[in-house]
């Protein structure tokens, strides 16, 4: 497997950090001191191939989907997610959330957005049955857990 760099990108709202993803569960974090780009740190999980991530506006955030494990051979989605106090400041991993109905679902987090506060997460998945849907979680800190709080059946809406 090659270690590809640039699988999924985010950037906080003025583009001075950016995050990126290699598929072999590294994310790289990237900060733009004058006109220089820096490395700011590695992010490195064991959960599989990183297919989507988002960072949020003040960059402090993380959130990766992840909906292949090459480890195990499995296609068993999850969320993992991250958060620090300060840029300069060691990445702690917060949570990690296995969806729940895996053999219904092919891809859990094909894409995802993080809320610019980083307190509600959108994820995007389709199901082996075609349909597309978002899940939506949200925490009350970003040091907190995410809890699913809603969903929406793209297919359904879009009839």
């Amino acid at each position: 497997m090659k270690n590809i760099l640039g699988r999924s990108v985010a950037t906080n709202f003025d583009g001075t950090i950016v995050a990126v993803s290699k598929k072999n569960g590294y994310v790289h974090v990237f900060t733009k001191n004058g006109n220089k780009w820096m490395l700011n740190s590695v992010i490195h999980h064991e959960y599989g191939c990183t297919h989507s991530l988002s960072l949020s506006s003040d960059g402090l955030s993380i959130v990766m989907c992840i909906f292949k494990d090459y480890n195990n051979d499995t296609t068993d989605g999850c969320i993992v997610s991250y958060s620090r106090k300060k840029l300069d400041e060691e990445w702690k991993l917060i949570s990690i959330r296995k969806v729940i109905e895996a053999s219904a679902i092919l891809k859990f987090g094909w894409d995802v957005s993080l809320s610019k506060n980083g307190l509600t997460l959108y994820v995007g998945s389709t199901s082996k049955k075609g349909d597309n849907f978002i899940d939506i979680y949200s925490r009350p800190t970003i040091f907190s857990h995410w809890e699913i709080e809603d969903g929406i059946n793209i297919d359904i809406i879009c009839e």
